[in-house]
Protein backbone atom coordinates (compact mmCIF):
# COMPACT_ATOMS: atom_id res chain seq x y z
CA UNK A 1 0.00 0.00 0.00
CA UNK A 2 2.70 2.29 0.82
CA UNK A 3 4.57 1.49 -2.33
CA UNK A 4 1.19 2.88 -4.35
CA UNK A 5 0.51 6.01 -2.00
CA UNK A 6 4.55 6.86 -2.79
CA UNK A 7 3.24 7.20 -6.80
CA UNK A 8 0.09 9.25 -6.03
CA UNK A 9 0.26 13.05 -5.94
CA UNK A 10 -2.10 15.59 -4.60
CA UNK A 11 -4.73 15.04 -1.29
CA UNK A 12 -4.75 11.42 -0.36
CA UNK A 13 -8.52 12.21 1.11
CA UNK A 14 -9.76 12.88 -2.56
CA UNK A 15 -8.37 9.82 -3.71
CA UNK A 16 -9.94 7.46 -0.66
CA UNK A 17 -13.33 9.22 -1.45
CA UNK A 18 -12.95 8.33 -5.02
CA UNK A 19 -12.59 5.08 -4.27
CA UNK A 20 -15.48 4.54 -2.01
CA UNK A 21 -17.47 5.71 -4.25
CA UNK A 22 -16.18 3.63 -7.06
CA UNK A 23 -16.82 0.81 -4.57
CA UNK A 24 -20.92 2.23 -3.95
CA UNK A 25 -21.39 2.51 -7.68
CA UNK A 26 -21.93 -1.46 -8.02
CA UNK A 27 -24.76 -1.00 -5.99
CA UNK A 28 -26.76 1.02 -8.78
CA UNK A 29 -25.36 -0.95 -11.59
CA UNK A 30 -26.69 -3.97 -10.29
CA UNK A 31 -30.07 -2.04 -9.43
CA UNK A 32 -29.87 -0.86 -13.25
CA UNK A 33 -28.73 -4.23 -15.35
CA UNK A 34 -31.60 -6.43 -14.16
CA UNK A 35 -33.89 -3.88 -16.20
CA UNK A 36 -31.44 -4.34 -19.25
CA UNK A 37 -31.60 -8.16 -18.63
CA UNK A 38 -35.17 -9.26 -17.93
CA UNK A 39 -36.99 -6.24 -19.51
CA UNK A 40 -34.80 -6.25 -22.98
CA UNK A 41 -33.50 -9.33 -22.57
CA UNK A 42 -29.44 -7.75 -22.99
CA UNK A 43 -26.51 -9.80 -21.39
CA UNK A 44 -26.68 -11.00 -18.10
CA UNK A 45 -26.54 -8.92 -14.34
CA UNK A 46 -22.81 -10.83 -13.55
CA UNK A 47 -21.46 -9.46 -17.07
CA UNK A 48 -22.61 -5.92 -16.80
CA UNK A 49 -21.29 -6.12 -13.31
CA UNK A 50 -17.89 -7.20 -14.94
CA UNK A 51 -18.21 -4.35 -17.70
CA UNK A 52 -18.54 -1.86 -15.14
CA UNK A 53 -15.19 -2.96 -12.89
CA UNK A 54 -13.26 -2.93 -16.13
CA UNK A 55 -14.61 0.43 -17.08
CA UNK A 56 -13.75 1.33 -13.00
CA UNK A 57 -10.29 0.16 -14.01
CA UNK A 58 -9.70 2.23 -16.99
CA UNK A 59 -11.13 5.05 -15.01
CA UNK A 60 -8.76 4.98 -12.16
CA UNK A 61 -5.54 4.23 -15.04
CA UNK A 62 -6.81 7.26 -16.90
CA UNK A 63 -7.53 9.42 -13.17
CA UNK A 64 -3.37 8.20 -12.77
CA UNK A 65 -2.31 9.27 -16.08
CA UNK A 66 -3.48 12.59 -15.96
CA UNK A 67 -2.99 13.80 -12.42
CA UNK A 68 0.95 13.52 -13.68
CA UNK A 69 0.28 16.12 -16.43
CA UNK A 70 1.27 19.58 -15.45
CA UNK A 71 -2.36 21.24 -14.98
CA UNK A 72 -1.19 24.24 -17.24
CA UNK A 73 -1.28 21.88 -20.25
CA UNK A 74 -5.59 21.49 -19.40
CA UNK A 75 -5.71 25.39 -19.87
CA UNK A 76 -5.24 25.90 -23.33
CA UNK A 77 -6.89 22.52 -23.94
CA UNK A 78 -10.07 23.85 -22.95
CA UNK A 79 -10.49 26.14 -25.56
CA UNK A 80 -9.08 23.58 -28.28
CA UNK A 81 -11.97 21.23 -26.87
CA UNK A 82 -15.26 23.52 -27.13
CA UNK A 83 -15.83 23.20 -30.74
CA UNK A 84 -15.10 19.55 -30.91
CA UNK A 85 -18.03 19.33 -28.15
CA UNK A 86 -20.41 21.47 -29.54
CA UNK A 87 -20.06 19.13 -32.47
CA UNK A 88 -20.42 15.84 -30.47
CA UNK A 89 -23.51 17.30 -28.21
CA UNK A 90 -25.04 18.07 -31.67
CA UNK A 91 -24.17 14.54 -33.13
CA UNK A 92 -26.00 12.99 -30.20
CA UNK A 93 -29.18 15.43 -30.61
CA UNK A 94 -29.23 13.97 -34.21
CA UNK A 95 -28.61 10.76 -33.53
CA UNK A 96 -32.18 9.80 -32.06
CA UNK A 97 -33.11 8.59 -28.38
CA UNK A 98 -32.52 5.10 -28.56
CA UNK A 99 -29.70 2.51 -28.98
CA UNK A 100 -30.41 -0.83 -28.79
CA UNK A 101 -34.00 -0.51 -26.81
CA UNK A 102 -32.06 1.54 -24.38
CA UNK A 103 -32.67 5.62 -23.58
CA UNK A 104 -29.90 7.31 -25.97
CA UNK A 105 -30.92 10.73 -26.23
CA UNK A 106 -27.72 11.64 -23.88
CA UNK A 107 -24.93 8.98 -25.24
CA UNK A 108 -22.83 8.62 -28.11
CA UNK A 109 -20.89 5.07 -29.74
CA UNK A 110 -17.66 6.01 -31.45
CA UNK A 111 -15.98 2.55 -32.00
CA UNK A 112 -17.72 0.68 -29.83
CA UNK A 113 -17.65 2.67 -26.85
CA UNK A 114 -20.50 4.84 -25.49
CA UNK A 115 -20.29 7.99 -23.07
CA UNK A 116 -22.31 10.63 -22.13
CA UNK A 117 -21.79 13.42 -23.98
CA UNK A 118 -23.05 16.04 -21.69
CA UNK A 119 -20.20 14.74 -19.31
CA UNK A 120 -17.47 15.34 -21.42
CA UNK A 121 -18.96 19.23 -22.47
CA UNK A 122 -19.43 20.03 -18.34
CA UNK A 123 -15.56 19.08 -17.85
CA UNK A 124 -14.21 21.26 -20.47
CA UNK A 125 -17.04 23.89 -19.47
CA UNK A 126 -15.40 24.35 -15.88
CA UNK A 127 -11.92 23.88 -17.41
CA UNK A 128 -13.02 26.61 -19.65
CA UNK A 129 -14.55 29.23 -16.68
CA UNK A 130 -11.44 28.30 -14.53
CA UNK A 131 -8.91 29.43 -17.28
CA UNK A 132 -10.77 32.66 -17.78
CA UNK A 133 -11.01 33.41 -14.36
CA UNK A 134 -7.59 32.63 -13.93
CA UNK A 135 -6.15 34.96 -16.79
CA UNK A 136 -8.46 38.21 -15.64
CA UNK A 137 -7.78 37.43 -11.80
CA UNK A 138 -6.15 40.91 -11.77
CA UNK A 139 -8.07 42.66 -14.37
CA UNK A 140 -11.00 44.55 -14.20
CA UNK A 141 -13.34 42.67 -15.47
CA UNK A 142 -16.97 44.41 -17.68
CA UNK A 143 -19.95 42.93 -18.27
CA UNK A 144 -19.84 42.85 -21.91
CA UNK A 145 -16.37 41.59 -22.23
CA UNK A 146 -17.55 38.58 -19.95
CA UNK A 147 -20.66 38.07 -21.96
CA UNK A 148 -18.72 36.84 -25.20
CA UNK A 149 -15.62 35.43 -23.74
CA UNK A 150 -17.12 33.37 -20.78
CA UNK A 151 -20.97 33.26 -21.19
CA UNK A 152 -21.62 32.48 -24.78
CA UNK A 153 -20.00 29.41 -24.94
CA UNK A 154 -21.42 28.25 -21.27
CA UNK A 155 -24.59 29.27 -23.17
CA UNK A 156 -24.12 27.54 -26.33
CA UNK A 157 -23.21 24.59 -24.93
CA UNK A 158 -26.23 24.11 -22.24
CA UNK A 159 -28.47 24.94 -24.75
CA UNK A 160 -27.49 21.79 -26.73
CA UNK A 161 -27.50 19.42 -23.23
CA UNK A 162 -31.19 21.27 -22.43
CA UNK A 163 -33.45 18.85 -24.49
CA UNK A 164 -32.04 15.60 -23.58
CA UNK A 165 -31.42 16.46 -19.83
CA UNK A 166 -32.41 19.43 -17.96
CA UNK A 167 -31.26 18.37 -14.80
CA UNK A 168 -27.82 17.92 -15.98
CA UNK A 169 -28.06 20.97 -17.30
CA UNK A 170 -28.83 22.50 -14.37
CA UNK A 171 -26.34 20.99 -12.26
CA UNK A 172 -23.77 21.94 -14.43
CA UNK A 173 -25.11 25.91 -14.38
CA UNK A 174 -24.98 25.74 -10.92
CA UNK A 175 -21.05 24.47 -10.45
CA UNK A 176 -20.26 27.26 -13.00
CA UNK A 177 -22.13 29.55 -10.70
CA UNK A 178 -20.27 28.36 -7.92
CA UNK A 179 -16.51 28.61 -9.52
CA UNK A 180 -17.41 31.86 -10.81
CA UNK A 181 -18.62 32.83 -7.15
CA UNK A 182 -15.11 31.53 -5.99
CA UNK A 183 -12.94 32.84 -8.65
CA UNK A 184 -14.22 36.70 -7.74
CA UNK A 185 -16.83 37.25 -10.46
CA UNK A 186 -18.38 40.50 -9.61
CA UNK A 187 -21.57 39.59 -7.48
CA UNK A 188 -23.99 42.54 -9.60
CA UNK A 189 -23.01 40.69 -13.10
CA UNK A 190 -23.59 36.66 -11.39
CA UNK A 191 -26.71 37.81 -9.94
CA UNK A 192 -28.03 39.03 -13.64
CA UNK A 193 -26.80 35.79 -14.70
CA UNK A 194 -28.42 33.83 -12.07
CA UNK A 195 -31.66 35.45 -12.08
CA UNK A 196 -31.37 35.37 -16.12
CA UNK A 197 -31.57 31.65 -15.92
CA UNK A 198 -34.08 31.41 -13.32
CA UNK A 199 -36.04 33.56 -15.36
CA UNK A 200 -35.71 31.27 -18.46
CA UNK A 201 -36.77 28.03 -16.93
CA UNK A 202 -39.75 29.69 -16.04
CA UNK A 203 -40.66 31.29 -19.63
CA UNK A 204 -39.46 27.93 -21.28
CA UNK A 205 -41.36 25.45 -18.59
CA UNK A 206 -44.74 27.07 -17.40
CA UNK A 207 -46.31 25.09 -14.91
CA UNK A 208 -47.43 21.68 -15.74
CA UNK A 209 -50.99 20.94 -16.20
CA UNK A 210 -53.07 17.29 -16.22
CA UNK A 211 -52.83 16.17 -19.42
CA UNK A 212 -54.88 12.85 -19.32
CA UNK A 213 -56.26 11.02 -16.25
CA UNK A 214 -55.86 7.29 -16.49
CA UNK A 215 -58.34 5.44 -14.51
CA UNK A 216 -57.96 1.61 -14.36
CA UNK A 217 -56.48 1.16 -10.51
CA UNK A 218 -58.26 0.56 -7.66
CA UNK A 219 -54.93 0.98 -5.25
CA UNK A 220 -51.84 3.06 -5.16
CA UNK A 221 -49.68 2.71 -8.70
CA UNK A 222 -46.16 1.42 -7.30
CA UNK A 223 -44.41 1.37 -10.97
CA UNK A 224 -44.46 2.67 -14.60
CA UNK A 225 -42.77 2.05 -17.66
CA UNK A 226 -43.19 4.18 -21.34
CA UNK A 227 -42.55 1.92 -24.63
CA UNK A 228 -39.53 3.26 -26.49
CA UNK A 229 -42.08 4.77 -29.22
CA UNK A 230 -43.76 6.07 -26.12
CA UNK A 231 -46.99 4.14 -27.81
CA UNK A 232 -48.33 2.18 -25.35
CA UNK A 233 -47.68 2.58 -21.06
CA UNK A 234 -47.68 0.22 -18.96
CA UNK A 235 -48.38 0.38 -14.62
CA UNK A 236 -48.37 -1.93 -12.01
CA UNK A 237 -50.03 -1.60 -8.28
CA UNK A 238 -50.69 -2.53 -5.32
CA UNK A 239 -54.33 -3.89 -6.37
CA UNK A 240 -51.82 -7.02 -8.20
CA UNK A 241 -53.18 -5.49 -11.36
CA UNK A 242 -50.82 -4.97 -14.75
CA UNK A 243 -52.49 -2.14 -16.90
CA UNK A 244 -51.70 -2.13 -20.56
CA UNK A 245 -52.81 1.88 -21.67
CA UNK A 246 -52.59 3.41 -25.23
CA UNK A 247 -50.61 6.66 -24.34
CA UNK A 248 -52.29 9.10 -27.24
CA UNK A 249 -56.30 7.63 -25.86
CA UNK A 250 -55.40 6.81 -22.26
CA UNK A 251 -58.10 3.60 -23.51
CA UNK A 252 -56.80 -0.12 -21.15
CA UNK A 253 -55.44 -2.18 -24.14
CA UNK A 254 -54.86 -5.05 -21.87
CA UNK A 255 -55.45 -5.85 -18.19
CA UNK A 256 -53.17 -8.81 -16.55
CA UNK A 257 -53.78 -10.48 -13.18
CA UNK A 258 -52.24 -13.03 -11.30
CA UNK A 259 -50.31 -11.78 -9.12
CA UNK A 260 -50.51 -12.82 -5.33
CA UNK A 261 -48.78 -9.85 -4.34
CA UNK A 262 -48.01 -6.32 -5.35
CA UNK A 263 -46.56 -5.76 -8.12
CA UNK A 264 -42.91 -3.53 -7.39
CA UNK A 265 -41.60 -3.16 -11.26
CA UNK A 266 -43.02 -3.71 -14.38
CA UNK A 267 -40.76 -3.12 -17.69
CA UNK A 268 -41.64 -3.86 -21.00
CA UNK A 269 -39.08 -4.85 -24.45
CA UNK A 270 -38.28 -2.91 -27.46
CA UNK A 271 -40.05 -4.66 -29.68
CA UNK A 272 -43.42 -4.60 -27.29
CA UNK A 273 -43.61 -8.20 -27.23
CA UNK A 274 -42.49 -9.13 -23.61
CA UNK A 275 -44.07 -6.94 -20.88
CA UNK A 276 -42.18 -8.00 -17.30
CA UNK A 277 -43.17 -7.46 -13.67
CA UNK A 278 -42.90 -8.89 -10.98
Amino acid sequence: MKTIFKHIKGDKTIWAIVAVLAIFSFMPVYSASTNLVYGLGFGSTFGHLVKHFVLLTMGFAIIYGVHKIPYRYFSGGSVLMLPIVIVLLIFTLMQGTTIGGANASRWIRIAGVGFQTSTLAGLVLMVYVARYLARNKDKKITFKESAWQLWLPVLVILILILPANFSTTAIIFMMILMVTFIGGYPLKYLGFILGSGIGSVIIGNPISSVVKTLNGHTDVISSVTISTDKKIIVSGGIDRKVIVWETKTGRIQRTLEGHTHWVGSVAISNDKKIIVSG
